[in-house]
């Protein structure tokens, strides 16, 4: 697995945080289940909330999401399908989101407009005290909410 830092700004001109970002890997094509951390479909199914017609997401669904976008052990045709735009036939924005030291924890959503809420909350990177995180953007895109690529691209440098 290949591995660079690369700063990052969260939160508008707020937080930077740096990221650990994996690019490319030996399992990024594999159709297995995901393998020691026990993640399976059943975790993408969870972090990848239908949305109602008129419900915003919880924190915890939102939390949940990003966890499972970051996670190296969950298969890539999954994590694609947590990213607005984003498709198993251009994957890279899914594929540089995976942070192995980095854990979300989402406090507070905000509805921004129809189909569009914001989200705010904590970031710890390799076990370093938490800091601010947000705002997270996120879209209803096909039935769930997805991180929204304005929000994930600039992050990445994938887009």
């Amino acid at each position: 697995m290949t591995s660079r830092l690369v700063p990052v700004l969260l939160a508008g001109a707020a937080v930077t945080a740096g990221l650990l970002t994996s690019c490319g890997s030996d399992n990024e094509g594999d159709d297995s289940p995901a393998s020691a951390t026990g993640v399976e479909a059943t975790a993408f199914a969870a972090a990848a909330p239908e949305v109602p017609a008129t419900a915003d997401p919880t924190p915890a669904e939102l939390t949940a999401l990003v966890q499972t976008a970051l996670d190296y052990d969950v298969r890539l045709a999954d994590r694609v399908k947590l990213f607005q735009g984003v498709s198993e036939n251009d994957p890279a924005l899914a594929q540089r989101f995976v942070q192995e030291k980095l854990t979300v924890e989402f406090t507070s959503v905000t509805s921004t407009g129809e189909g569009e809420v914001s989200a705010r909350g904590q970031v710890t990177v390799d076990g370093n005290p938490p800091g601010d995180v947000g705002p997270v953007t996120f879209v209803a895109e096909d039935g769930t909410w997805k991180i929204a690529r304005s929000w994930a691209c600039p992050i990445t440098g994938a887009c």
